[in-house]
């Protein structure tokens, strides 16, 4: 099987080729900017190594179309937008929707933008009777103001619509810094995202993977977020032991947005269990700490099968 694998990071990379290697798995590693598209009689897309001037004399061509790869396995991450720009990140998630046509993409691109917009897929699971934490987004902080009737709030929670790792996420306990936080958002340009503040100390990651719950993390946080990254601790949960309802709203979650792979935040409310977002690239390492699976060598077996199904 030859693989076309777009990592986060370099740690990233590192985690995964020796489980690619380990399952037989072929696998080039690319970066977002890597990537091309041409028409030139024959429509081609793919990806190559970053190039230098020398290449320009050279006679060897390093790219290679995607229609030569068995699979193309990204973890497109928000951060990307700063690292390389959103008109690179655009032009990537562009050639892999164009590249689905000869090659298969885990996590679909379509499907992994619509994750990453938090209130696209709050939108869409709630249109499908999933319960989720309400929500209100306009960049109109006159409008978010008017708006805080509807979802009883404050206290509330205000986020970027597209974002991880609690970076930008900041509570209001009252309406003077409500308004004071609409502004703020309103001046920098920057679209709020407001859900309702629920005060509970955890909440879950259950890790889905083939529309199978392989583990879930309770994570308890020492400040009103609960990221692992920001100091929460990590607990594991069998899956035997994970609530049924947890199990089934988070694999009902991953089916319908059509992401494979995921990480769905789970917070319980006074009167039931609500999904807060789901993570198309979710990070690990407090599920693998907690828990002691490897993570990357359960999804090397899933693209793995992918090949051969």
């Amino acid at each position: 099987m030859r693989l076309a694998f777009f990592p986060k990071n370099p740690q990233d990379r590192d985690l995964f080729l020796p489980e690619f290697q380990r399952a037989n798995i072929d696998c080039e590693v690319f970066r977002p900017s890597d990537v091309w598209i041409t028409s030139n009689r024959k429509y081609r897309a793919g990806a190559g190594p970053q190039l230098t001037i020398s290449d320009l004399q050279s006679d060897k061509n390093p790219d290679t179309p995607f229609s030569d790869f068995d699979l193309i396995f990204q973890r497109s991450v928000p951060s990307w937008n700063n690292t390389y720009g959103p008109d690179t990140l655009q032009l990537f998630f562009d050639v892999l929707a164009l590249a689905q046509s000869t090659t298969h993409v885990v996590n679909p691109p379509l499907a992994t933008l619509r994750a990453r917009r938090k209130h696209v897929a709050l939108s869409i699971l709630s249109q499908h009777d999933i319960p989720t934490v309400p929500f209100y987004i306009s960049p109109s902080p006159v409008r978010n103001m008017n708006l805080t009737t509807t979802i009883s709030v404050p206290p509330a929670v205000l986020k970027p619509p597209e974002g991880a790792g609690g970076i930008g996420v900041v509570l209001a306990r009252d309406h003077e810094t409500l308004g004071d936080l609409y502004s703020l958002f309103h001046l920098n340009r920057q679209t709020p995202l407001t859900q309702p503040y629920y005060p509970t100390p955890s909440d879950l990651r259950v890790f889905v993977i083939s529309n199978k719950v392989i583990a879930t993390i309770k994570r308890t946080g020492t400040i009103y977020k609960h990221n692992i990254s920001l100091g929460a601790t990590p607990e594991f949960i069998p899956p035997a032991e994970t609530p049924n309802s947890v199990s089934a709203i988070a694999t009902k979650a991953t089916k319908l947005l059509n992401l494979p792979i995921a990480g769905v935040d789970i917070l319980k409310s006074p009167s039931q269990y609500l999904i807060l977002e789901v993570n198309p690239s979710p990070a690990f390492s407090g599920l693998s700490r907690a828990s002691g699976i490897n993570v990357p060598r359960r999804i090397a077996h899933y693209i793995k099968h992918c090949s051969s199904a």
